[in-house]
Formats: C-alpha cells, sequence, structure tokens
C-alpha cells in the first residue's frame, strides 16, 4: 500500500482561510445613540460585543457608528481615524461614503 507524503502546497497556492465572521449591530446600539442620546453607552456596546467575539470582524455599519459616537463625544482624534479607516476599507459602501463626507468637512 502507497501512502504518500504530505507535500507543502505551492506559493501562490495555499488553501483560502474562511473570512471572519462579521458581527452587525444589534438594535441596543442605535437605542442608546438615538433612544437615550448617550453615545457612550454605544462605544460600551460595541466594546462588549467585540470582547465577546474576539475572532469576528466589525461591519462597516458598526465601524462607522463607533466613529459617529466618537465625534459626538468630541474625541476628534478617535474619531478621525475611525472615520480614516472604514473610508479606507469600505470606500464604496454607503457607509464608506458617509466616513469620507465626515473627513471632508475637517
Amino acid at each position: 500500500v502507497y501512502t504518500a507524503e504530505k507535500a507543502d502546497p505551492l506559493p501562490g497556492f495555499e488553501p483560502i482561510k474562511p473570512p471572519l465572521p462579521l458581527l452587525v449591530a444589534p438594535q441596543a446600539m442605535y437605542d442608546a445613540l438615538l433612544q437615550d442620546n448617550d453615545p457612550s453607552a454605544l462605544l460600551t456596546v460595541l466594546d462588549n460585543l467585540v470582547r465577546a467575539n474576539p475572532q469576528a470582524a466589525l461591519s462597516a455599519e458598526m465601524r462607522y457608528l463607533q466613529a459617529l459616537s466618537f465625534d459626538l463625544l468630541a474625541d476628534r482624534v478617535h474619531a478621525r481615524q475611525a472615520y480614516y479607516d472604514l473610508w479606507q476599507q469600505s470606500p464604496r459602501s454607503i457607509w464608506g461614503q458617509l466616513a469620507a463626507d465626515h473627513l471632508e468637512q475637517r
């Protein structure tokens, strides 16, 4: 019986890694921002979600809400960086376009 040895894949033919699962904004984030007018509560919900799902990536929607919350809390440094990162990673999405609009205003 012949048993083949396991060989490393050739460059460019490595197995494709599955994409990271995306975290979608829960209603609690919108409630914190729009009903309670509490951007810091939104950031707390976001932080809890990230800690509970360390292997998941944030959706463009969640990254926009994060940047907007920083902006509403007058944390311009973090807001600008969050808007820029979102625009750079998702320039054609509606969230990336909204982020670009915020960047142009500065």
